[in-house]
Protein backbone atom coordinates (compact mmCIF):
# COMPACT_ATOMS: atom_id res chain seq x y z
CA UNK A 1 0.00 0.00 0.00
CA UNK A 2 2.91 2.26 0.80
CA UNK A 3 4.43 1.65 -2.64
CA UNK A 4 1.11 2.36 -4.27
CA UNK A 5 0.90 5.69 -2.42
CA UNK A 6 4.38 6.65 -3.61
CA UNK A 7 3.52 5.69 -7.18
CA UNK A 8 0.40 7.85 -7.14
CA UNK A 9 2.38 10.76 -5.71
CA UNK A 10 4.95 10.52 -8.50
CA UNK A 11 2.25 10.38 -11.12
CA UNK A 12 0.57 13.47 -9.72
CA UNK A 13 3.84 15.38 -9.51
CA UNK A 14 4.74 14.47 -13.09
CA UNK A 15 1.31 15.52 -14.32
CA UNK A 16 1.48 18.83 -12.50
CA UNK A 17 4.91 19.58 -13.98
CA UNK A 18 3.70 18.76 -17.46
CA UNK A 19 0.57 20.88 -17.12
CA UNK A 20 2.48 23.75 -15.58
CA UNK A 21 5.12 23.72 -18.32
CA UNK A 22 2.71 23.88 -21.24
CA UNK A 23 1.92 27.62 -21.13
CA UNK A 24 5.66 28.39 -21.14
CA UNK A 25 6.24 26.80 -24.51
CA UNK A 26 7.65 29.24 -27.06
CA UNK A 27 6.89 28.81 -30.73
CA UNK A 28 10.13 28.40 -32.75
CA UNK A 29 8.73 30.51 -35.57
CA UNK A 30 5.53 32.51 -35.88
CA UNK A 31 2.62 32.25 -38.24
CA UNK A 32 2.18 35.65 -39.90
CA UNK A 33 -1.16 36.72 -41.35
CA UNK A 34 -0.82 39.52 -43.91
CA UNK A 35 -3.24 42.13 -45.22
CA UNK A 36 -1.65 44.19 -48.00
CA UNK A 37 -3.48 46.95 -49.85
CA UNK A 38 -2.55 45.83 -53.34
CA UNK A 39 -4.31 43.73 -55.99
CA UNK A 40 -3.85 39.98 -55.59
CA UNK A 41 -1.61 39.76 -58.67
CA UNK A 42 0.75 42.43 -57.33
CA UNK A 43 0.97 40.72 -53.97
CA UNK A 44 1.76 37.36 -55.55
CA UNK A 45 4.34 38.79 -57.95
CA UNK A 46 6.05 41.43 -55.79
CA UNK A 47 5.37 41.05 -52.07
CA UNK A 48 5.17 37.29 -51.56
CA UNK A 49 8.55 36.50 -53.21
CA UNK A 50 10.24 39.23 -51.17
CA UNK A 51 8.69 37.93 -47.95
CA UNK A 52 9.98 34.44 -48.69
CA UNK A 53 13.41 35.78 -49.57
CA UNK A 54 13.72 37.90 -46.42
CA UNK A 55 12.56 35.08 -44.15
CA UNK A 56 15.35 33.01 -45.64
CA UNK A 57 16.20 29.97 -43.57
CA UNK A 58 13.35 30.44 -41.07
CA UNK A 59 11.75 27.09 -41.85
CA UNK A 60 9.39 27.41 -38.89
CA UNK A 61 7.98 30.73 -40.13
CA UNK A 62 4.69 30.60 -42.01
CA UNK A 63 3.05 33.38 -44.00
CA UNK A 64 -0.59 33.40 -45.03
CA UNK A 65 -2.24 36.10 -47.14
CA UNK A 66 -5.62 37.01 -45.65
CA UNK A 67 -6.10 40.16 -47.75
CA UNK A 68 -9.74 40.63 -48.79
CA UNK A 69 -10.27 40.95 -52.57
CA UNK A 70 -13.27 41.53 -54.78
CA UNK A 71 -14.13 39.28 -57.72
CA UNK A 72 -11.64 41.12 -59.93
CA UNK A 73 -8.81 40.48 -57.47
CA UNK A 74 -8.66 44.09 -56.31
CA UNK A 75 -8.03 45.01 -52.69
CA UNK A 76 -11.38 45.26 -50.89
CA UNK A 77 -11.08 47.61 -47.90
CA UNK A 78 -14.59 46.85 -46.64
CA UNK A 79 -13.51 43.26 -46.00
CA UNK A 80 -10.62 44.03 -43.62
CA UNK A 81 -12.56 43.66 -40.38
CA UNK A 82 -14.06 40.34 -41.46
CA UNK A 83 -10.63 38.99 -42.42
CA UNK A 84 -9.16 40.02 -39.07
CA UNK A 85 -12.05 38.46 -37.16
CA UNK A 86 -11.24 35.10 -38.78
CA UNK A 87 -7.60 35.03 -37.61
CA UNK A 88 -7.10 31.87 -35.56
CA UNK A 89 -5.27 31.29 -32.29
CA UNK A 90 -2.41 29.61 -34.18
CA UNK A 91 -1.39 33.01 -35.58
CA UNK A 92 1.21 35.00 -33.64
CA UNK A 93 1.62 38.12 -35.82
CA UNK A 94 -0.78 40.08 -38.02
CA UNK A 95 0.89 42.49 -40.43
CA UNK A 96 -1.50 45.17 -41.67
CA UNK A 97 0.01 47.08 -44.60
CA UNK A 98 -2.79 49.62 -44.51
CA UNK A 99 -3.78 52.67 -42.47
CA UNK A 100 -6.41 55.35 -42.97
CA UNK A 101 -7.83 58.36 -41.17
CA UNK A 102 -10.17 57.28 -38.40
CA UNK A 103 -13.85 57.60 -39.33
CA UNK A 104 -17.18 55.90 -38.84
CA UNK A 105 -16.35 53.74 -41.85
CA UNK A 106 -13.22 52.32 -40.19
CA UNK A 107 -14.75 51.73 -36.74
CA UNK A 108 -15.20 48.00 -37.28
CA UNK A 109 -11.54 47.64 -38.32
CA UNK A 110 -10.45 49.33 -35.09
CA UNK A 111 -12.56 46.93 -33.07
CA UNK A 112 -11.19 43.90 -34.92
CA UNK A 113 -7.60 45.02 -34.21
CA UNK A 114 -8.37 45.55 -30.51
CA UNK A 115 -9.85 42.06 -30.38
CA UNK A 116 -6.63 40.60 -31.81
CA UNK A 117 -4.54 42.39 -29.20
CA UNK A 118 -6.83 41.16 -26.41
CA UNK A 119 -6.10 37.62 -27.65
CA UNK A 120 -2.36 38.26 -27.32
CA UNK A 121 -1.79 38.36 -31.08
CA UNK A 122 0.85 40.90 -32.11
CA UNK A 123 -0.20 43.51 -34.66
CA UNK A 124 2.33 45.40 -36.76
CA UNK A 125 1.12 48.10 -39.11
CA UNK A 126 2.43 50.50 -41.69
CA UNK A 127 2.34 54.18 -40.71
CA UNK A 128 0.41 54.70 -43.92
CA UNK A 129 0.28 57.47 -46.49
CA UNK A 130 -2.32 60.07 -47.36
CA UNK A 131 -4.52 59.29 -50.32
CA UNK A 132 -3.84 61.22 -53.52
CA UNK A 133 -4.80 64.85 -53.10
CA UNK A 134 -5.37 64.53 -49.35
CA UNK A 135 -3.06 66.06 -46.73
CA UNK A 136 -0.93 63.93 -44.43
CA UNK A 137 -2.28 63.99 -40.88
CA UNK A 138 -0.87 63.05 -37.47
CA UNK A 139 -0.91 59.32 -36.71
CA UNK A 140 -3.15 60.08 -33.73
CA UNK A 141 -5.97 60.72 -36.21
CA UNK A 142 -5.57 57.39 -37.98
CA UNK A 143 -6.93 53.91 -37.25
CA UNK A 144 -3.62 52.40 -36.13
CA UNK A 145 -2.41 55.52 -34.36
CA UNK A 146 -5.38 55.42 -31.99
CA UNK A 147 -4.71 51.88 -30.81
CA UNK A 148 -1.99 51.39 -28.23
CA UNK A 149 0.29 48.34 -28.58
CA UNK A 150 0.15 48.29 -32.39
CA UNK A 151 3.74 48.31 -33.64
CA UNK A 152 3.72 51.09 -36.25
CA UNK A 153 6.58 51.32 -38.75
CA UNK A 154 7.21 54.17 -41.17
CA UNK A 155 9.53 54.47 -44.16
CA UNK A 156 12.57 56.66 -44.71
CA UNK A 157 13.81 58.16 -47.95
CA UNK A 158 17.36 57.95 -49.22
CA UNK A 159 18.16 61.06 -47.14
CA UNK A 160 16.63 59.37 -44.10
CA UNK A 161 13.55 61.56 -43.94
CA UNK A 162 9.97 60.38 -43.71
CA UNK A 163 8.07 60.10 -46.97
CA UNK A 164 6.43 63.49 -47.56
CA UNK A 165 2.91 62.04 -47.66
CA UNK A 166 3.38 59.75 -44.65
CA UNK A 167 1.23 59.92 -41.55
CA UNK A 168 3.50 60.87 -38.67
CA UNK A 169 3.66 61.12 -34.89
CA UNK A 170 5.12 59.67 -31.67
CA UNK A 171 2.86 56.63 -31.99
CA UNK A 172 5.31 55.35 -34.62
CA UNK A 173 7.90 52.98 -33.13
CA UNK A 174 10.43 53.85 -35.81
CA UNK A 175 10.89 54.35 -39.53
CA UNK A 176 13.01 52.02 -41.64
CA UNK A 177 15.13 52.79 -44.67
CA UNK A 178 14.61 49.91 -47.12
CA UNK A 179 17.18 48.79 -49.71
CA UNK A 180 17.71 51.32 -52.50
CA UNK A 181 15.47 49.59 -55.03
CA UNK A 182 12.47 49.67 -52.67
CA UNK A 183 12.68 53.27 -51.39
CA UNK A 184 9.41 55.14 -51.87
CA UNK A 185 7.31 52.02 -52.30
CA UNK A 186 5.95 51.93 -48.77
CA UNK A 187 7.41 48.47 -48.27
CA UNK A 188 9.76 49.24 -45.36
CA UNK A 189 7.63 47.46 -42.66
CA UNK A 190 8.21 44.17 -44.51
CA UNK A 191 11.87 44.27 -43.49
CA UNK A 192 10.90 44.84 -39.86
CA UNK A 193 8.32 42.06 -39.67
CA UNK A 194 10.56 39.47 -41.33
CA UNK A 195 13.49 40.33 -39.06
CA UNK A 196 11.16 40.06 -36.07
CA UNK A 197 9.77 36.72 -37.21
CA UNK A 198 13.21 35.15 -37.44
CA UNK A 199 13.94 35.87 -33.77
CA UNK A 200 10.40 35.45 -32.48
CA UNK A 201 11.38 32.62 -30.11
CA UNK A 202 13.75 34.86 -28.15
CA UNK A 203 10.80 36.11 -26.08
CA UNK A 204 7.78 34.20 -24.80
CA UNK A 205 4.99 36.75 -25.08
CA UNK A 206 3.83 39.64 -27.26
CA UNK A 207 4.05 41.95 -24.26
CA UNK A 208 7.71 41.00 -23.75
CA UNK A 209 8.46 42.11 -27.30
CA UNK A 210 6.55 45.36 -26.87
CA UNK A 211 8.48 46.14 -23.70
CA UNK A 212 11.73 45.44 -25.54
CA UNK A 213 10.77 47.67 -28.47
CA UNK A 214 9.75 50.57 -26.23
CA UNK A 215 12.86 50.23 -24.09
CA UNK A 216 15.11 50.19 -27.16
CA UNK A 217 13.46 53.30 -28.55
CA UNK A 218 13.73 55.15 -25.23
CA UNK A 219 17.41 54.33 -24.76
CA UNK A 220 18.46 55.04 -28.34
CA UNK A 221 19.98 58.40 -29.22
CA UNK A 222 18.83 57.99 -32.80
CA UNK A 223 15.73 59.72 -34.13
CA UNK A 224 14.90 56.50 -35.94
CA UNK A 225 16.44 53.38 -34.33
CA UNK A 226 17.25 50.84 -37.05
CA UNK A 227 16.71 47.12 -37.36
CA UNK A 228 20.06 46.28 -35.76
CA UNK A 229 19.06 48.26 -32.69
CA UNK A 230 15.89 46.25 -32.20
CA UNK A 231 17.24 42.87 -33.29
CA UNK A 232 20.78 41.97 -32.30
CA UNK A 233 20.83 38.62 -34.10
Amino acid sequence: MKCFFHFCTLVLVFASVQLGAAPQKISPGPKIAVIYDLPRADFDQKIKPLLISELGSCDACEVVNITPYNEAGQFFQEGIAGALDKVGAETQIVWLSWNRRESEVTWNVSQAIRNLLSRNIAVIGSAGRALAGAPAVPLSRTVLGQISDVVIIGELTEKERLLTDSYFGPEMLTAVKPPQEYIGGGIAPLFFVTRWAKVWAQRAERQDWLAHFKSTKTKSRKLWPDLNDFFRN
